[in-house]
């Protein structure tokens, strides 16, 4: 028997990365039954043969389901499927609205909730959503839905996409598992690295040949636990560390959650900075909800390409840019994933693990002359 002719039928989906179309690949067949516990897979080589691809893509492909614990590898002999562990089953998933959050600040949300629910769904694990609209004072205090939802056993494990920090408090104790998508990590959690978000804008504002920079950000002024430190204070550091020049009052940071609607603030910070007597060179903008505002007032003044300008971005939400700008990209469907075999590690007991959110590096992207090169960075 072709121990290669299960794969066989797989075509690639034009125009998207072959590595999470594999994972899927080797997931939908698990899941079937087509791979069978015990059923040892060709060798790596013979799959990057029949795939197009090479060993690594084809390697980092596997490793997914390795952390999951349905494949296992066995050294000098080959990779297995495992025999089947406790998984999730009936998903809660927690998220923490502001009242004042506007729609195109919540397209992210939107969109990762949309990936968990389909990840969840297509493995027959029932998902249910709990969007808490409640004041945030009220927030202190158990969500009754989702607290009657886990009494009555509707919901086992929980997903917390967003919450204040007053929440988490009772989030944490419910004995259940519970995984955390959050800027602060917390027992089990996907954390996104924000100095590490800093660090390299400011490197990549340095080989742009900026000698002087400044800051729009939607960041809140608060320590970014458990580095202790503060978003816009790490970007100064860096930007000391590079040799590049900043004017404090070119570093614009809010001085409190934002009232109104992130475009709006990136709209009237960047005017406000343009009216400055003298400019920075370069610009970095993070969120990327900030991002179509600043983009509106350059183009505005006719000063789109004033600036070396570094955004921080999630791939799969639309930005228009008119003009060159070098992106550090999040991925929302990268960080489904993590979310998923983070709250499959916490299901099966243990020690809590912490995972990290990465970037990559898309230089000279522009929505009019297309991008001009790519890099991978992990956070």
């Amino acid at each position: 028997m072709d121990p290669l002719a299960v794969f066989r039928d797989f075509q690639p989906e034009p125009g998207k990365p072959l590595q999470p179309q594999l994972t899927a690949l080797f997931r939908r067949l698990l899941t079937c039954g087509r791979l069978k516990v015990g059923d040892q897979l060709p060798p790596l080589q013979q799959l990057a043969e029949l795939f197009g691809t090479n060993y690594f893509t084809v390697n980092a492909a596997l490793k997914v389901l390795v952390k999951e614990h349905l494949l296992e590898r066995r050294p000098r002999i080959g990779t297995f499927v495992r025999a089947a562990q406790a998984v999730p089953t009936r998903v809660g998933i927690y998220h923490h609205l502001s009242s004042h959050m506007q729609a195109e600040d919540s397209q992210f949300e939107h969109r990762l909730i949309s990936s968990l629910n389909f990840r969840l769904d297509s493995r027959g694990i029932s998902c249910e959503l709990f969007a808490d609209e409640r004041p945030l004072r009220e927030q202190a205090q158990p969500l009754p839905r989702l607290v009657e939802a886990i009494r009555t056993g509707r919901v086992q494990q929980l997903l917390v996409l967003g919450s204040d920090y007053s929440a988490r408090r009772w989030l944490r104790a419910f004995e259940l598992p519970v995984v955390f998508s959050s800027y602060y990590p917390d027992s089990f959690c996907v954390v996104q690295q924000l100095p590490e978000l800093a660090l390299a804008a400011a490197a990549q504002l340095r080989r742009r040949n900026c000698r002087s920079a400044g800051l729009i950000s939607g960041v809140t002024p608060n320590a970014l636990s458990p580095w202790d430190r503060r978003f816009h204070c790490v970007f100064c550091d860096a930007l000391r560390e590079a040799g590049i020049e900043y004017d404090p009052t070119q570093i614009i940071t809010p001085r409190d959650s934002l009232g109104h609607s992130r475009a709006a603030f990136g709209y009237h910070l960047c005017n406000w900075l343009l009216s400055m007597e003298e400019l920075p060179e370069g610009l970095f903008i993070y969120p990327d909800s900030l991002a179509p505002g600043v983009i509106s007032a350059l183009t505005a003044a006719g000063m789109g390409e004033r600036f070396h300008l570094v955004i921080g971005k999630n791939r799969e939400l639309p930005l228009f840019l008119p003009f060159p700008a070098d992106l550090l990209e999040f991925s929302i469907e990268a960080l489904a994933d993590e979310l998923i075999s983070t709250l499959a590690a916490a299901v099966r007991g243990g020690k809590p693990e912490l995972r990290f959110w990465s970037f990559q590096l898309l230089e000279g992207a522009s929505s009019i002359r297309g991008q001009r090169s790519f890099s991978e960075k992990e956070a």
